[in-house]
């Protein structure tokens, strides 16, 4: 990398995640950025009271190492990022000098196409289910949300979609009206045959792709206060949102019951995500870091532009 960098002048490099960050700092004479996109050691942190017993104390360890590492890292660069302000907040908690910037992420513009079914009583949740706590939400929802909402629909289904094999999850397929979709080469036609987009996250950090995907392509979504933590939308509106799963297992049966207001919710939802998640932001960001330095003749910033 340094060898590189001495051949090849760069204006700006861009970092994504902590694990590259020893890499960036080997670049002299560019404008460093760090897309932290989330706060690790915030989920990490909370997901360890539903771990099993013998993982707690370790994990505890390892949130404590990465809080410190988030803080320290931060001072290589000249901008950090971060996907929602909730993320931001948390990581100037630990780190008050750092410059932190909200860069939210984009959508792709075929969702917003999306015309969904809501013919059938099919629920979805979608995700990489090597992650723990997508894990964790594809067993709540299998095992203890299903059982609640086929009292009211019995032929209710939950398609579990994504990739990233995990026995837990297989194991789930048949239960409770589960199918265990798999990895899809197309999300539009993944969400399209579902009526209502179900994510009972307990811990989690960031702002939940799955859950904007699932806006965007005019879903209604029934979610937790994590899942919503980063997003921000308007509960009772432009999303669903509660913690109590026979009230999370409630709602969800009220909008297959009801498909005028499960579709009003839908599109107030995809509004929501149309207003806020564009690539454009994400280059319109990159474009100023270049133009101040090309302004200031080296690496700078524009002034204000923390937050």
């Amino acid at each position: 990398m340094r060898q590189r960098s001495e051949a090849t002048r760069f204006d700006l490099v861009y970092t994504h995640l902590f694990r590259m960050a020893p890499f960036a700092v080997l670049v002299d004479g560019a404008i460093r950025v760090l897309d932290l996109t989330d706060c690790v050691s915030r989920e990490l942190g909370g997901s360890i009271s539903y771990r099993p017993l013998w993982m707690r104390l370790p994990l505890r360890m390892e949130t404590a190492r990465i809080r410190l590492y988030e803080k320290e890292v931060t001072a290589d660069f000249d901008e950090v990022w971060t996907i929602s302000e909730s993320d931001r907040d948390e990581i100037a908690a630990g780190a008050p000098g750092a410059r932190i910037h909200v860069v939210p992420n984009g959508v792709s513009q075929e969702l917003f196409d999306v015309r969904t079914d809501r013919k059938s009583p099919i629920l979805g949740f979608l995700g990489n289910y090597q992650v723990p706590h997508n894990i964790d939400a594809a067993r709540i929802l299998a095992l203890r949300v299903m059982p609640i909402v086929r009292s009211r629909f019995a032929d209710a289904q939950l398609h579990l979609i994504g990739h990233g094999h995990s026995r837990a999850v297989d194991r789930l397929d048949g239960f409770n009206g589960t199918v265990v979709v798999g990895p899809i080469d197309n999300w539009a036609d993944a969400l399209s045959p579902l009526s209502v987009f179900v994510a009972p996250l307990r811990y989690a950090a960031g702002v939940q792709n799955k859950i904007v995907e699932a806006m965007a392509a005019g879903l209604p979504v029934v979610t937790s206060s994590p899942g919503n933590c980063g997003l921000q939308a308007r509960s009772g509106s432009e999303i669903l949102v509660y913690d109590s799963l026979e009230e999370f297992a409630v709602a969800t049966g009220d909008l297959l019951r009801d498909p005028n207001r499960a579709a009003a919710i839908g599109e107030r939802g995809r509004a929501f995500v149309r207003s806020r998640f564009s690539w454009d932001r994400v280059a319109e960001r990159v474009g100023e870091l270049l133009a101040s330095r090309s302004v200031l003749g080296g690496p700078g910033l524009p002034e204000g532009t923390g937050g």
